[in-house]
């Protein structure tokens, strides 16, 4: 009862103060409204504008209040309504000058709209007020536009969401232009590819595969679709369709960037068919191509940088690898001992472990504990450090010799 009779009271309170409101005269009430957002009380700020609006919304002084009243909004998180004031249709009539301002405003709102949605987990809801920023639909036409990279990370944030509803994000990817439809498949698929679901992944890569072969000029991203569909299939075992596919990619796109990803792919499918020349020619190409640097767009960084450092030592480790495989251990020893010189700590650690163990299969023991030791002066927790401080030991226990006190009691 004392409840209700609270709410009785609020309400009475309420009405009482609006019917104050609208005895005011309009420019005190936008006075008063002014004073409150300087001091940040925007509460009441909002309070007095909103009494003007509706008593005095067809005074000269309207537009002016619209727009505080937006900002006031703004300022409270309330971006939906701040949106709707924006689109009603009488917020220019007396000041056609406001439109950029206005245009200002409505991104804001928009953007602050999605904002909210997203970090309350409703994904599409995000998308779709994104969709309603003014500056979108240019954005959308520009690869490199932080806004277009935005809207493609809520669309795969709404694609793994649990509550998402499969049917409604299809239609609402299906009702993007061409272009970012498939931009935004490649998104969600390569999230797929990322988290381990390559049924889903492989499935979504093929459908943009089919969509690809029909564009006359495919998008950036066309040859890492056939990628990443060869690297399902290595991991597939089906090295021969995975190996078409890489050949028949590396030839249709000569400029791709990651060629020697593919090249790498390639090697690894020629090792599988006991073809390990051809996979020495393939690891060649990726010792030899340049790494795109993605600071500097298209344009090729020097073969010292952390990218290229880490696909170097790795081709330089398979070749080693593969002589390892071939029991040529004089050229592994050579082709492992140069995966050091590429700078990578982790490769160099798994490489330098390989060499100690071709060396101790020549029977090189004194070279074999010198490079189990470097492994644990770099790194003597690592896995590798692990497995040279066992091998250290065994090696030490097998070379010392049986005491004559020993021999005597046996």
């Amino acid at each position: 009862m004392r409840g209700y009779i609270r709410a009785v009271v609020m309400a009475v309170a309420t009405l009482q103060a609006q019917i104050a409101w609208t005895q005011e005269d309009p420019r005190e009430l936008y006075r008063q409204a002014a004073e409150r957002i300087a001091d940040a009380q925007y509460a009441q700020a909002t309070q007095a504008l909103e009494s003007l609006l509706a008593f005095n919304g067809d005074t000269q002084l309207a537009a002016t209040a619209r727009l505080a009243l937006v900002e006031c909004y703004l300022a409270e998180r309330r971006f939906r309504q701040a949106y709707e004031l924006l689109e009603d249709s009488e917020f220019c009539d007396f000041d056609p000058s406001l439109d950029d301002r206005i245009l200002k405003l409505k991104i804001h709102a928009a953007r602050g709209a999605a904002l909210a949605a997203e970090e309350a987990g409703e994904y599409l809801a995000a998308l779709q007020w994104l969709g309603k920023s003014p500056q979108l639909l240019e954005a959308l036409q520009n690869p490199s536009d932080p806004l277009r990279s935005e809207y493609i990370r809520l669309a795969v944030l709404a694609s793994r969401h649990p509550t998402a509803s499969n049917d409604s994000l299809e239609a609402f990817v299906d009702s993007q232009p061409r272009e970012l439809k498939s931009s935004i498949r490649f998104a969600i698929a390569e999230r797929e590819f990322a988290i381990g679901k390559l049924e889903k992944a492989a499935h979504l890569y093929a459908k943009l595969a089919e969509t690809l072969s029909t564009e006359s000029v495919p998008p950036a991203w066309a040859a890492s679709v056939a990628l990443r569909r060869a690297e399902i299939l290595i991991r597939q075992h089906d090295y021969v369709a995975a190996s078409h596919l890489l050949r028949q990619s590396l030839e249709q796109h000569p400029d791709y960037e990651h060629r020697a990803e593919m090249h790498f792919l390639l090697a690894r499918c020629a090792i599988a068919n006991i073809e390990f020349e051809e996979a020495i020619e393939h690891l060649q190409q990726v010792l030899a191509a340049p790494v795109a640097n993605p600071q500097d767009g298209n344009q090729y960084t020097n073969p010292y940088s952390d990218q290229a450092r880490e696909a170097r030592a790795r081709a330089q480790w398979m070749v080693g690898e593969i002589r390892f495989l071939q029991r040529d251990y004089a050229a592994a020893i050579a082709a492992y001992s140069a995966v050091v010189d590429f700078g990578s700590e982790l490769w160099s650690r798994r490489a330098m472990i390989q060499q100690a163990k071709c060396q101790e299969l020549v029977g090189d023991q004194r070279a074999a504990l010198a490079s189990y030791r470097q492994v644990v002066q770099m790194s003597a927790d690592s896995t590798e450090g692990v497995f040279a401080r066992k091998r250290i030991a065994q090696i030490d226990l097998a070379s010392t010799p049986v005491s004559s006190h020993t021999i005597k009691k046996r």
